[in-house]
């Protein structure tokens, strides 16, 4: 659904997963995706809070992407000087993510 750009859709059907096991394996790929479903809709704010979100599962492997993608949500809305933050806490913290370069070119076009 996602692929399909139906994004309330596969908001439901992640949502759905996590509320019927939120320790199922995938529960913290689908909360990610439900971020990238919000962002994807223009609704950065909520797009935040499910960014967030993604930090409470133990060894989520989407947390690089989380951070990154919190950056671009506060470039999105204006928000320069949190975004820059944002970017250089997923620098700090994820020096060997595949996102690296893209992070560092947002930082030199804040």
């Amino acid at each position: 659904m996602f692929e399909s750009r139906q994004y309330q859709e596969a908001i439901a059907v992640f949502q759905r997963l996590i509320g019927a096991n939120d320790r199922h394996p995938l529960a913290d790929n689908a909360q990610y995706w439900i971020g990238e479903s919000n962002y994807a809709l223009g609704n950065f704010q909520k797009a935040i809070l499910d960014f967030e979100k993604v930090f409470t599962y133990a060894n989520a492997n989407k947390s690089d992407h989380a951070q990154f993608k919190l950056g671009k949500c506060y470039k999105r809305l204006g928000d320069k000087q949190r975004a820059r933050e944002e970017y250089q806490r997923f620098l700090n913290n994820y020096p060997k993510s595949d996102l690296r370069s893209k992070a560092e070119a947002d930082i030199a076009g804040l």
